[in-house]
């Protein structure tokens, strides 16, 4: 499983957070889970801010 700031992947789905998980049961959250057609561009996504992050000199 792979995890984002707001993320998380299975390989099967893309869950996303709407709030931080510090802010579960004090404020609003919001929970999504999307098929493998949001799991395709939340991977995507993934791979260009890792290639830019790299490309500005952070991360391995």
């Amino acid at each position: 499983m792979r995890t984002g700031y707001r993320h998380f992947l299975d390989g099967k789905a893309a869950y996303h957070l709407g709030a931080s998980l510090k802010d579960l049961g004090k404020k609003w959250f919001a929970f999504s889970r999307m098929d493998g057609s949001g799991l395709k561009v939340v991977e995507r996504v993934d791979v260009l801010i890792e290639a830019n992050l790299k490309e500005l000199g952070y991360g391995g």
